[in-house]
């Protein structure tokens, strides 16, 4: 029995991942064009071991810099956050 559920397990891991994207996906879906700006350049760079609100606030931050978003970008910001964090669920 435990076998069986081992191979449950495994064979619907990859099928997890890809839920995960695709909620991913659907959430940037509903950013505004400076939330899928900061989404689209943060992504890349969330790794599994990457510190999430450091690659989102970096990738922000340089975004607001070269003026390519507006300012505020924090709530801009944490909802692509939100977006990404979806991946790791």
């Amino acid at each position: 029995m435990k076998k069986i559920a081992m191979v449950f397990l495994i064979a619907l891991a990859p099928a997890m991942a890809l839920a995960d994207q695709a909620a991913s996906t659907k959430c940037r879906g509903k950013l505004n064009a400076d939330g899928k700006l900061i989404y689209d350049k943060s992504l890349p760079l969330a790794k599994p071991d990457a510190n999430l609100r450091d690659v989102v606030t970096e990738q922000t931050r340089a975004l607001a810099e070269a003026g390519s978003i507006q300012l505020p970008a924090r709530e801009n910001a944490e909802a692509a956050g939100a977006c990404l964090k979806l991946l790791r669920t």
